[in-house]
């Protein structure tokens, strides 16, 4: 067995124990005819509302991929949201995060752009939401009553962090060369030549730079950052229109907060369709911070974690027929594509 295999062995099978541990953790102790009541207060009218904001994320994350993808923006913007939608369905069904690996690929198979040329503009993808969700987190936690102290410190530090990324982002944007080189100088004083964790990072670096140039203007940049205000606002959106359905207005505060702990929450290792961590998210922002009754929560997250995954897979086979590819040739392209990450990687 080749290492890659071991390794995406060793992460699946950690990843699933993840899902067991914390499922068993949060409905072990249940009233569940509590839970059950919640179900049977459902309003359905507002589902389609929530798919709505559901499906305008997906046009938002193709228009702002468009700004980031080196091409001088020729590239197809149904092709860009195919290709997301595939990556959001591989997300929801396959282990390891492979809608990282897909997105690129599909778009490789339907315009003239090359994997490692779209895989280094969803690395920077991932920097602007990073940098919205630190945001958006700062922003909420100071409007929670009764805020822990360790909290409210955790709030002022993530603005501080947030700050310094932004710094770093515009700082790439206008000098990418220059802060490559300050990296790889800092990264020398601390590991030795040839470590691995230090080309990752210069790699990364690259990879961010490279997708960053892309931007031909800062109106450009400026678009970009749009994108992705008005992303973040469909997903709280839609995180907000799941409370209506079980009559809960709440305010747009509190569905921020769940959007931005359901983040967090699945950025760590999980099974796929990030079964539990999603969960987590959600008992974490409105049970632990909120007050709500932990049934509450379960049922909240078990409602927004269906709608979106089954929206989320019905787009992505919708696109899977519009771009005439075959669910096999989406399993199989995977391996293919981490090794393309990977040796681009090694090359740098």
């Amino acid at each position: 067995m080749e290492k890659s295999d071991r390794n995406n062995l060793t992460g699946l099978v950690v990843g699933l124990l993840v899902s067991v541990v914390v499922i068993w953790f949060l409905f072990r102790d249940l009233d569940w005819p509590s839970l059950s009541s919640y179900f049977e207060r459902i309003n359905y009218q507002f589902i389609p509302i929530v798919l709505l904001f559901s499906w305008s994320s997906y046009w938002l994350r193709a228009l702002r991929w468009k700004l980031l993808i080196p091409t001088n923006n020729s590239v197809a913007l149904k092709n860009l949201y195919h290709a997301t939608s595939l990556g959001l369905l591989a997300s929801w069904i396959l282990p390891l995060r492979a809608g990282e690996f897909i997105r690129p690929w599909a778009l490789s198979k339907s315009d003239k752009v090359s994997f490692s040329s779209a895989f280094a503009s969803i690395v920077v993808e991932r920097v602007f939401d990073v940098l919205a969700l630190l945001v958006v987190l700062g922003i909420c936690l100071p409007q929670i009553e009764d805020i822990p102290p360790v909290v409210a410190a955790g709030s002022y530090i993530l603005g501080a962090l947030a700050s310094v990324i932004s710094v770093v982002v515009v700082v790439a944007y206008l000098s990418g060369e220059w802060l490559l080189k300050t990296l790889d100088s800092v990264l020398g004083l601390l590991f030795s030549e040839g470590s691995k964790l230090r080309d990752s990072i210069i790699s990364m670096a690259e990879e961010f730079t490279t997708g960053l140039r892309s931007i031909s203007s800062f109106s450009e940049f400026f678009k970009a950052i749009l994108y992705t205000i008005g992303l973040w606002m469909a997903f709280i959106g839609m995180y907000w229109s799941v409370l209506w359905c079980f009559g809960e207005t709440g305010s747009a505060f509190l569905a921020a907060l769940v959007t931005v702990m359901v983040g967090l929450a699945i950025a760590a290792p999980s099974g796929p369709g990030f079964v539990g961590t999603f969960q987590f998210g959600c008992v974490l922002a409105l049970t632990t911070l909120s007050g709500y009754t932990k049934e509450f929560s379960i049922a909240y997250s078990v409602l927004n974690h269906a709608l979106q995954a089954g929206f989320g897979v019905l787009l992505g086979l919708l696109s899977l027929k519009s771009m005439g590819l075959s669910f096999s040739s989406l399993t199989s392209s995977i391996k293919s594509s981490q090794n393309l990450s990977t040796s681009k990687s090694v090359a740098n």
